[in-house]
């Protein structure tokens, strides 16, 4: 009796580390927890993506801004950045009237425009201008994937300026994005800022 009762609890402390240990912060990553993606904590989330071998630490400050986010494979760093709002202590560059992305004091070419048909992989966190969160695929451990001419157009222009491996920041004016109208928690007149992280472009 006293075996099985040991058994029986080593089972259920099995049961409870497998379903743990894919995810560190407060959410379980059983939980659909971006249905009231406002509610993140601040403090510490650790997510992994299997399919890329990718594990993604962000610690959540006010309002949910990131205050650092990083990418490692196999333990070590490839890149890391940080996003807090008011986001104007980032220094910008226009790629195109009604974009930009964080500069980061490299001389590099910037594409304009963009093939409707190229397809594009990446995680992204996406914030309203005084850092109120409207979704982030690096929680759910799903990147996002798909041609550029389904997104709004910033965000496709964006997304290709991103090189592989690399984090980025970029800012989308209305009118590049959801324009007067806004769309599902996106409201009228909206400007847009986006963490990216891409593992797949068409130019690189």
């Amino acid at each position: 009796m006293y075996r099985v009762l040991l058994l029986s609890i080593s089972v259920l402390l099995s049961i409870q580390l497998i379903a743990q240990d894919r995810y560190e912060g407060q959410f379980s990553k059983e939980e659909n927890h971006l249905q009231q993606i406002s509610n993140i904590p601040i403090g510490k989330h650790v997510g992994f993506d299997e399919d890329e071998g990718l594990t993604i630490t962000i610690n959540y400050g006010d309002l949910s801004s990131i205050n650092n986010i990083s990418v490692q494979i196999a333990s070590e760093t490839i890149c890391q950045a940080e996003l807090n709002f008011p986001a104007d202590d980032l220094e910008w560059k226009e790629i195109t009237e009604g974009l930009w992305i964080n500069d980061i004091g490299e001389e590099e070419p910037y594409a304009v425009s963009y093939d409707n048909s190229d397809k594009i992989k990446m995680h992204y966190a996406g914030f309203l201008v005084f850092g109120d969160p409207f979704d982030n695929s690096f929680i759910r451990n799903e990147p996002l994937a798909g041609k550029l001419k389904y997104f709004i157009p910033g965000f496709s222009i964006g997304a290709v300026n991103v090189m592989p491996n690399t984090i980025r920041v970029i800012k989308i004016a209305p009118e590049l994005a959801y324009g007067t109208k806004g769309g599902g928690n996106i409201p009228p007149n909206a400007t847009l800022y986006y963490v990216i992280y891409n593992i797949e472009n068409p130019r690189a």
